[in-house]
C-alpha cells in the first residue's frame, strides 16, 4: 500500500514536473503574443494617425473605404491561416466574431474605425493581462498541490516510520517472551531433574527401609526361636536337677538304711552295699554329664541369644537411623516441592502478567496501525481529491492553451 501510494506521488510529480513545463512554455508564447499585440497596436495607432492625417485631405468615402480594409485586413487573418471563424468554439473566439461584424457594421456605415480597433486591441491586452493572471494562479496554485503532495509524501514516510518502530517494538516484545519461555522451560526441566532424583533417592531410601525391616523381622524371629530352645533347655535342665536332686536322695536314703553286717553277711553286704553303690556313681555321673552338657548349651544358646540380641539392637539402632533419614528426606522433599510449587506460581503469574501486557501492547500498536491505516486512506482520499483537481486545473491549462492558440490565430 505504501508502495503504490509512492509510486502515485511519483506519477503526481512527473505530472507537475510536465505541467510545470507546460506553463512556462505558455508563459512564454504568451509574452511574446504580449510583445506582438502591443506591435500590432502601435502599428495601428501609426496606420491610424496616418490615415486620420490622409483623411484631412480626402474625400469621405475613400478614407471610409481604406479603414474598412484596414479593418477587414485585421479580421480575416485567421481565415488566412488556416483557421476559418466558424472552427473557433471559445467565448473568446466568439467575441472575435462580434468584433469582425461591429467593424463590418462600421465599414457598411462608413467611418468610426477608430472606435472599432482601438478597443479590440485593449481587450486583446487585457485578455492577455487576465490569462497571465490565471496562469500565475494556476502555477501558484499547482505549487501548493506540490508542497501539499510533498507534505503528504513526508507524512507518508514518517507512517511508514512509525510502523516499522512499531513492527521492530513487536519483534522486541516476541524475542523476550520467547527468551522468558525459554529460561521457565529451562528451569522448570532444572526442577523436573531434581525432582525425579529425589523421587529416585526416596524409593531407594523406602526400600532399603523395607529390606532393613524383613532383616529386623527375621532376626527377631530367629530371637524368638532362640528365647523357645532356651525355654526347652531350661526346662531340660530343671528337669535334669529334679531328677539329680531325687536320685541323690533315694541315694543318701540307701545310704543310710544300710547297718555294719558280720563277717560273711558284711562281706555279702559290702559286695551288695559296693555293688549298689557303684550303680548309684554310674547313675550320678550320667546325670552329672548329662546337666553339664545341658548347661554347656544354655551357655552356648545365652551366647547366640545375646549375639542375636546385639544384632536386633543394631539392626533397630539403624533402621531407627534410617528412618531419621528418610524423614529428613521427605521433609527436604516437602520443601523442594513447596519451593517449587511457588516458583511456578510464580513463573506463571509473572508470564500471565507478560502475556497480558502483550496483547494490552499488541491492542495498542494494533489500534495505532488502524489509526495509522485510517490516517493514510484519508490521506489517500486527499490525494484522489488532489488528482481530480490536477485533472480540473489540465482542462484549464488545455483550454488557456487552445485560447492561446486562438489567440494566436487572431494574429
Amino acid at each position: 500500500m505504501a508502495g503504490d501510494h509512492e509510486a502515485v506521488v511519483a506519477a503526481r510529480r512527473e505530472d507537475l514536473r510536465e505541467i510545470s513545463a507546460q506553463v512556462r512554455d505558455i508563459q512564454g508564447q504568451l509574452s511574446k503574443e504580449l510583445k506582438a499585440n502591443r506591435f500590432w497596436k502601435s502599428q495601428s495607432e501609426r496606420e491610424l494617425s496616418f490615415l486620420g492625417a490622409s483623411s484631412n485631405h480626402s474625400v469621405g468615402p475613400v478614407g471610409r473605404g481604406s479603414l474598412g480594409l484596414l479593418a477587414l485586413k485585421e479580421n480575416v487573418t485567421p481565415g488566412k491561416r488556416g483557421l476559418p471563424l466558424v472552427e473557433l468554439k471559445t467565448p473568446r473566439a466568439e467575441g472575435k466574431q462580434l468584433v469582425l461584424r461591429e467593424n463590418e457594421a462600421d465599414q457598411s456605415g462608413g467611418g468610426g474605425g477608430n472606435l472599432a480597433v482601438v478597443p479590440r486591441a485593449e481587450r486583446c491586452a487585457h485578455e492577455v493581462s487576465l490569462l497571465n493572471e490565471r496562469l500565475a494562479n494556476e502555477i501558484e496554485a499547482h505549487f501548493e498541490t506540490h508542497l501539499h503532495l510533498e507534505t503528504l509524501r513526508d507524512n507518508l514516510k514518517d507512517s511508514e516510520e512509525r510502523e516499522k518502530e512499531a513492527n521492530r517494538r513487536i519483534d522486541t516484545l516476541l524475542s523476550e517472551m520467547k527468551a522468558r519461555k525459554t529460561r521457565q522451560h529451562h528451569r522448570e526441566s532444572e526442577f523436573a531433574t531434581n525432582l525425579t532424583k529425589h523421587q529416585d533417592f526416596l524409593q531407594d531410601e523406602r526400600l532399603r527401609r523395607i529390606q532393613v525391616e524383613r532383616d529386623l523381622h527375621k532376626v527377631l524371629r530367629q530371637n524368638h526361636s532362640l528365647q523357645k530352645t532356651l525355654r526347652d533347655l531350661t526346662r531340660v535342665a530343671k528337669e535334669k536337677d529334679t531328677r539329680l536332686k531325687s536320685v541323690s536322695t533315694e541315694l543318701a536314703g540307701v545310704k543310710g538304711q544300710s547297718g555294719l553286717p558280720g563277717e560273711g553277711e558284711g562281706a555279702g553286704a559290702r559286695e551288695e552295699t559296693g555293688g549298689g553303690g557303684g550303680g548309684g556313681q554310674s547313675m550320678v555321673s550320667s546325670l552329672m554329664d548329662d546337666l553339664r552338657r545341658v548347661r554347656e548349651q544354655l551357655e552356648e544358646a545365652e551366647e547366640s541369644a545375646q549375639v542375636h540380641r546385639e544384632d536386633a539392637e543394631a539392626k533397630e539402632m539403624h533402621n531407627v537411623f534410617l528412618q531419621e533419614q528418610l524423614s529428613l528426606a521427605e521433609a527436604q522433599l516437602t520443601e523442594k516441592e513447596s519451593e517449587l510449587e511457588a516458583g511456578t506460581s510464580a513463573k506463571l503469574k509473572e508470564l500471565q502478567s507478560t502475556s497480558v501486557n502483550f496483547m494490552q501492547v499488541n491492542e495498542d500498536l494494533i489500534n495505532e496501525l488502524e489509526e495509522k491505516e485510517d490516517e493514510l486512506n484519508k490521506k489517500c482520499g486527499e490525494v484522489e481529491a488532489l488528482e481530480q483537481k490536477l485533472m480540473e486545473k489540465d482542462g484549464i491549462i488545455q483550454l488557456l492553451r487552445e485560447t492561446v492558440e486562438g489567440l494566436k490565430g487572431t494574429k
